[in-house]
């Protein structure tokens, strides 16, 4: 893992570039006695460009996660301030929003990966982006928008606010997911550190709803699908879903399937439904059931992908995936299915705004 040291290895190794400019070290955490405080920027740190040379006050932060990012923005802003040289904020690797950011908050960067905006009002602007990160995060949970743990995040769509790490659990076992306390800790961690969530004591509050569906569209991934099976049913049109109601604990209609329940979409003829395992079904709706893929009836795919079942939603039909999950796949899908998946996405932010 990156630390804060090897930023000022990189800077003594003369390996921080950013043609045209010279990149120097020139004081390492210079002490600031400001009134009764005492600041200790990392480094000063000077700039080269034509015979002249600008100099910076920076502060080095080997994870810059979007909460820690902010908080060097302002860190440097308070050392310039202190110190009356320009705001330099050094990172392992600046992604073309930070740099874009950076430069909204008229505050200088550099990382160790060729990319930069350094500001000097009325005299210098250089911006070099697009080169790629060499030194990606390693958090010790992968993606907290995937799998089991986006449980957590996808609770905050469903409720907004929470008392305690023990009540966020209690609401993820309530729609029917399974995860330890330890998990829902470390993921509120990641939450907050990526400003989706405010921790404030023991409570966490949801910030950023839109980033929060983002994030879970950039993580998703299709259900592993262990088995699928496609039917015809030769009995009455209409007994095929009283019968399917029998297995609501254990059948839910896929979230493409799911759409007709939060939004206008017509849904394919066949009804798809995810289910933990096709046998018990298939043996409880007997010989009426016959097995054809040309034009079929019921559409079942086995899997055990603790998503698909979570927060799903029962009434007197068989139950529908959580709106989430509706949009997740909808969004991932063809056109058709992308547009009407922007009035499932509008329907979830409504509904959240209505329950905060």
């Amino acid at each position: 893992m990156m630390r804060e040291s090897d930023i000022l290895n990189a800077f003594r190794n003369g390996t921080v570039e950013l043609p045209p400019l010279m990149i120097e070290l020139s004081e390492v955490e210079p002490r600031l006695e400001v009134k009764e405080w005492v600041l200790c920027p990392d480094a000063y740190i000077d700039v080269r460009w034509e015979g002249r040379v600008f100099r910076f006050v920076s502060e080095f932060k080997a994870q810059a996660t979007p909460r820690s990012f902010r908080e060097a923005i302002e860190q440097a802003r308070s050392y310039a301030k202190a110190t009356e040289l320009r705001p330099l904020v050094v990172s392992p690797y600046l992604a073309p929003e930070r740099l874009k950011e950076l430069e909204v908050q008229c505050v200088s960067g550099i990382d160790l990966c060729g990319n930069g905006v350094v500001m000097v009002p009325g005299e210098l602007l250089v911006v070099r982006t697009c080169n790629p990160n060499r030194f990606p995060a390693n958090r010790k949970i992968s993606n907290v928008y995937q799998g089991t743990s986006s449980l957590v995040a996808r609770v905050f769509l469903a409720r907004p606010c929470y008392d305690s790490v023990q009540e966020v659990m209690d609401e993820v076992t309530e729609r029917g997911g399974q995860v330890s306390l330890g998990t829902v800790s470390k993921v509120l961690k990641n939450l907050e550190e990526d400003l989706i969530i405010r921790r404030k004591g023991r409570a966490s509050i949801l910030l950023q709803a839109d980033e929060l569906l983002n994030r879970l569209a950039a993580g998703f991934k299709p259900p592993r699908v262990d088995a699928r099976k496609k039917y015809r049913w030769k009995g009455p049109s209409n007994e095929l879903v009283r019968r399917l109601c029998d297995w609501n604990r254990e059948l839910v209609l896929t979230g493409a399937a799911s759409v007709e329940r939060y939004s206008v979409m017509p849904r394919e003829k066949a009804i798809q439904c995810y289910c933990p395992s096709i046998e018990p079904i298939e043996r409880g709706l007997g010989s009426e059931l016959e097995e054809s893929p040309i034009f079929p009836d019921l559409d079942l795919a086995e899997t055990c992908d603790p998503t698909v079942f979570f927060d799903c939603r029962s009434d007197d039909t068989v139950s529908a995936a959580s709106p989430v999950q509706c949009w997740l796949e909808l969004q991932a899908g063809d056109k058709r299915q992308r547009e009407a998946g922007s009035g499932v996405r509008d329907r979830i932010l409504k509904e959240l705004q209505q329950n905060g």
